[in-house]
């Protein structure tokens, strides 16, 4: 993933969204993709929205419409190794509805973490009307545990 966010190889997105369309089901017939926006600043520094170019690709396999549901704000720190706790605070109200939500939304990121960002998404699509919020990443990080000490 850090090929295409960081070194801003945009074109990974369609073997990326190939991938996903392989091996996750298409949605509802209603269903509509939902990309998680970035802050205006991030967007700015990075160039493109990794989650609208997946999105987009997505909609074109699985022949579902793409709508820019949610915006957020600017600010905030960098997700990227904060804990659980410290995630759910960083995107608590980041994230606005665009209007009234559609019924029936799948919301498209690059990776999921530990889930704070869906989570804050579907918060506001769901007090926006959205009935259904399922959502979809490329990849998931998994964290090990430490085993347990025994004597």
């Amino acid at each position: 993933m850090e090929a295409f966010k960081d070194a801003r190889r945009r074109a990974l997105a369609h073997p990326l969204a190939a991938v996903m369309a392989e091996r996750i089901a298409s949605p509802a017939r209603d269903a509509v993709l939902v990309p998680i926006p970035l802050g205006r600043d991030r967007l700015a520094d990075r160039g493109f929205n990794q989650s609208l170019l997946l999105a987009r690709r997505l909609g074109q396999y699985w022949q579902r419409p793409v709508l820019a549901a949610l915006s957020r704000e600017d600010g905030g720190q960098r997700q990227r190794g904060s804990s659980r706790s410290a995630r759910a605070g960083q995107v608590a109200g980041m994230f606005t509805a665009r209007g009234p939500a559609p019924h029936h939304v799948v919301l498209v990121d690059d990776v999921l973490t530990t889930g704070a960002t869906f989570t804050a998404a579907a918060r506001v699509l769901r007090a926006a009307g959205c009935a259904h919020v399922g959502a979809v990443a490329t990849a998931r990080v998994v964290v090990a545990r430490r085993p347990s000490r025994v004597g």
